[in-house]
């Protein structure tokens, strides 16, 4: 039998993962990301450039916005790599729980299982059967 609030739980979990989705892609564009993706590659063409330490306040200015923008970049990317990981998760949680609504919650009672495996009775493994 389904259980309504595991259910209820992985609906809301997705819910969620869409709303951070949607606030995500507000973000990169409210923070102009890309514009900053291609400031760092001129930045860091500009670092790789020897002549750029013949102006101490020059090089002083184009590093320390490199770093900044580069600490800011790499942080947006944990945040979208964390997002995946949700996403992703929540993928799994959503096949695991239509494989439980289709077998039942233990794997031992699945129809997979060939006829020469054990009795499908009560096993030390789960509680559920």
């Amino acid at each position: 039998m389904a259980d309504p609030k595991a259910e209820n739980a992985l609906r809301d979990a997705v819910g969620t993962l869409e709303e951070l989705e949607d606030r995500w892609s507000a973000a990169r564009a409210y923070l102009k990301i890309d514009e900053g993706r291609l400031r760092h590659e001129i930045l860091s063409a500009e670092v790789a450039d020897p002549h750029l330490w013949d102006d101490q306040d020059r090089a002083r200015e184009v590093t320390t916005e490199l770093g900044r923008l580069s600490n800011d970049l790499e942080a947006f990317d944990e945040l979208r790599s964390a997002l995946d990981d949700g996403i992703v998760l929540a993928d799994f949680s959503r096949e695991a729980w239509q494989r439980v609504r289709r077998t039942g919650p233990c794997s031992m009672n699945s129809p997979k299982r060939s006829k020469n495996s054990k009795s499908r009775s009560k096993h030390s493994r789960c509680s559920a059967c």
